[in-house]
């Protein structure tokens, strides 16, 4: 009886969302910014080495252009890392929880605990009367 009554308080704050998903989602990944700042070094070091490239001599030339083939790798290496991280950022997006209040019998009991420790600060009983005390 309790457990329904506080199922039905639960339920009707949940129908209040068209989707359940994780708020961390919309953070940009440190590890991307990280990325973006060599990104622009290196860029800034081909840059460097192209200014030097008029009164070179052939030796230079030789060091210049093996230099740049290795900060152009590193640069390949780095974007291809930002779209992986992108693509998967993508994908973790797919995973909100859509149709939440019809599934809740479904879910797992973690889950559950998991929602109702997000959704609620405090549960007080006391003479039959049951007040929740939400957290949003």
């Amino acid at each position: 009886m309790l457990e329904d009554c506080i199922f039905n308080a639960i339920k009707e704050k949940l129908a209040k969302f068209k989707a359940l998903s994780d708020s961390t989602q919309n953070e940009v990944n440190p590890k991307v910014r990280e990325n973006e700042l060599k990104l622009v070094q290196l860029e800034n070091e081909i840059d460097e080495l192209l200014t030097k490239v008029t009164g070179a001599n052939a030796i230079l030339m030789d060091y210049i252009n093996q230099k740049i083939e290795e900060l152009d790798g590193q640069r390949k290496k780095l974007h291809q890392e930002n779209i992986t991280m992108a693509l998967t950022a993508r994908a973790d997006k797919l995973n909100i929880v859509h149709e939440h209040v019809k599934r809740w019998a479904e879910i797992s009991f973690e889950d559950k605990q998991s929602v109702v420790d997000t959704l609620i600060k405090v549960i007080r009983i006391s003479n039959g009367e049951i007040a929740i005390t939400w957290n949003l």
